[in-house]
């Protein structure tokens, strides 16, 4: 397979490192292009496209004719919404752009040389991003000065309430750091057990404050495996001892101690789960979703009217397929996840890590509208190549 050029790497590089802090950016300078953040959307686009175009004699026929066939659908869905439902504007077709970073992210991505020093960048970087997380999130919940990011004109705003972090969204911030931690654990064969777990509280406090039940419980979810996976393969070893202790003890501390900020959000967590079915909101929106897409033949064609995505109580949303068959119908959906399967098959073997982290990937994709969230897809590719570059899950002794 043909690597990418030592400036496209470096170009990358530059890529990953922005779209981590972009909205740090874009919240000191503001600068908009047709409604859309420059340092969030705009540039991360126009590199990926400069990207696909000097690079364009190192990928494969292939998946040059797919990126085209996706190009004319593409249009030809614009082209017949419009003259059918009269709907088109820069911004709407610009909202729909995700259609063309994911299959060209998969593309470049796929074809970084994964060497000791893109090594090296890439998880200190994923270090520094779950680090910073964590610290805004703890400034919150001790109640000083932090970086948040949140729209106060939304319906869904209340002041004090769920932590947002720098992404915009509780569950936007609580699905990065999880992804973050995913990626982390599973591909550092050999971490060691204190690590293990100081990334485990670092990420569960940094989820803490936005309350998100998908997110916690993934934490909680990958750690469990983890700490399974560590006592299978050093079932002999005093330090699996010493770590069921650790965790024995810190469990007592946590339920005995009663430290007001984290009980506050302990109980605000309890409340949120008890009151509220995890799944109840998603699969109503999910039928609504279904009910309106089977309701017309058009529908199912050329996707939903924007006028008819969302009623007085709800609306589509929080689910990324829903939002392909809302926006595209349902043909080019197929087609779409035909195009990205194969694209993961040609270029990512799937072993053990892979197929566990794509079903966690996949679980997050369904629960929440990820497809929108440019660094959440950045990231999640980045995943998908360190760990197709491991061979196999080792903690150390």
């Amino acid at each position: 397979m043909k690597t990418l050029s030592k400036f496209s790497e470096k170009i990358i590089i530059f890529l990953l490192l922005l779209v981590s802090f972009a909205p740090i950016l874009d919240m000191i300078t503001g600068i908009r292009f047709i409604g859309f953040s420059f340092f969030i959307t705009v540039l991360p686009s126009l590199i990926l496209f400069f990207l696909y175009l000097i690079n364009i004699d190192r990928i494969k026929n292939k998946h040059h004719i797919l990126l085209g066939i996706n190009l004319l659908f593409f249009i030809l869905i614009i082209l017949t919404r419009y003259t059918v439902y009269g709907e088109f504007s820069p911004k709407d077709l610009g909202g729909k752009a995700y259609m063309f970073f994911i299959p060209i992210c998969i593309i470049l991505l796929t074809k970084l040389k994964i060497n000791n020093a893109n090594r090296q960048f890439i998880i200190y970087l994923l270090s520094a991003n779950l680090i910073f997380s964590f610290i805004i999130a703890l400034l919150y919940i001790l109640g000083l000065p932090t970086i948040q990011i949140v729209d106060t004109s939304s319906p869904d705003y209340v002041e004090f309430g769920r932590f947002t972090g720098i992404m915009g969204g509780a569950n936007v911030h609580a699905n990065f750091v999880y992804l973050i931690f995913m990626i982390l654990v599973l591909y550092l064969n050999r971490i060691k057990a204190y690590m293990l777990i100081l990334l485990f509280a670092i990420s569960l406090l940094a989820v803490a404050p936005s309350l998100s039940r998908n997110a916690t419980f993934g934490i909680i979810s990958v750690f469990i495996y983890s700490i399974y996976y560590f006592t299978k393969t050093n079932r002999n070893s005093i330090r699996i001892k010493a770590l069921l202790t650790f965790l024995l003890v810190l469990t007592t501390i946590i339920f005995w101690i009663d430290l007001n900020f984290l009980s506050i959000i302990f109980d605000s967590f309890t409340e949120r789960l008890l009151t509220q079915d995890i799944f109840t909101g998603r699969i109503e929106k999910l039928n609504f979703a279904l009910s309106v897409l089977f309701s017309d033949n058009y529908h199912l064609l050329l996707g939903i009217p924007s006028s008819l995505q969302e009623s007085q109580f709800i609306s589509i949303s929080d689910n990324s397929i829903t939002l392909v068959l809302a926006g595209f119908g349902l043909p080019f959906t197929l087609f779409f996840s035909f195009f990205i399967t194969n694209l993961i098959k040609d270029e990512i073997q799937i072993k053990r890590k892979v197929a566990l982290y794509s079903i966690l990937i996949s679980i997050v994709f369904f629960t929440n509208n990820a497809i929108l969230w440019l660094p959440w897809v950045i990231f999640t590719i980045v995943g998908f190549v360190l760990l197709n570059n491991a061979n196999k899950i080792e903690y150390s002794r």
